[in-house]
């Protein structure tokens, strides 16, 4: 789930940012669990960028500093 997620949703960032011809140089995740509390990361990119794949490695690296069992 999370891969199938976390690439549909950078692709739709991706896209919305070539539309309007904009670049972004952070990217961040928010997890909500099933109780409501929120989990956040966010990292600086090298250079900006519009590129899917460039934001998809960089949520993927935010969700693996995440301790997703341990809470």
């Amino acid at each position: 789930i999370k891969l199938i997620d976390t690439v549909s949703l950078s692709e739709t960032v991706g896209m919305r940012l070539r539309a309007d011809q904009a670049k972004i140089s952070c990217v961040s995740i928010t997890l909500r669990s099933s109780d409501f509390e929120n989990r956040n990361r966010q990292m600086q990119l090298s250079s900006a960028t519009d590129v899917t794949e460039e934001i998809y490695v960089s949520a993927c690296r935010l969700f693996d500093e995440l301790d997703l069992e341990g809470g």
